[in-house]
């Protein structure tokens, strides 16, 4: 529940705000949903404001800023890890928690291609060291990434 102006909002995190995430929150580059779940996985503040507010099942939203006043005035952003009760909201719908498997289905993705890649200028006759290390480099880069989004998962699922 959310209170602005005196009026009490539940929030649901469910296909609707999926469907708002989408529509309002993508940019050129990245999908609604996308971006709001790099946003939680990297504890910006800007993930619970936008994410709470798209949760509110109203017809009509408010503000962002109300929305956020709101949150202060709840104390949600002194909470140990106010990320992680989103982030489990979010886990508890069944398609939501799709949603956010095929995201990390993505991101093994990017990890596998990364040491197919490596493997195969290993395998050219004519790559040269530098390119054996800079493949080496890059594999290494998405790893840690990928080991950085698996422990942050886990300590938000917690």
């Amino acid at each position: 529940m959310i209170e602005i102006d005196g009026t009490s909002y539940e929030t649901k995190f469910n296909y609707r705000f999926y469907q708002r995430v989408v529509d309002n929150y993508s940019t050129k580059e990245q999908d609604g949903f996308t971006r709001l779940f790099g946003e939680l996985v990297d504890a910006n503040p800007d993930a619970l404001v936008n994410g709470y507010r798209y949760a509110i099942d109203a017809k009509t939203l408010p503000s962002t800023e109300a929305v956020a006043e709101a949150l202060a005035d709840s104390g949600i952003y002194d909470a140990e890890d106010p990320f992680a009760d989103m982030f489990k909201q979010i886990k508890a719908n069944g398609f939501l928690a799709l949603k956010l498997k095929g995201l990390m289905n993505i991101e093994k993705s990017g990890l596998k291609r990364a040491q197919e890649m490596l493997s195969i200028i290993k395998k050219n006759k004519d790559a040269t060291e530098e390119d054996i290390k800079g493949a080496q480099n890059q594999l290494q880069m998405v790893e840690l990434q990928y080991k950085s989004l698996e422990k942050r998962l886990k300590d938000l699922s917690k």
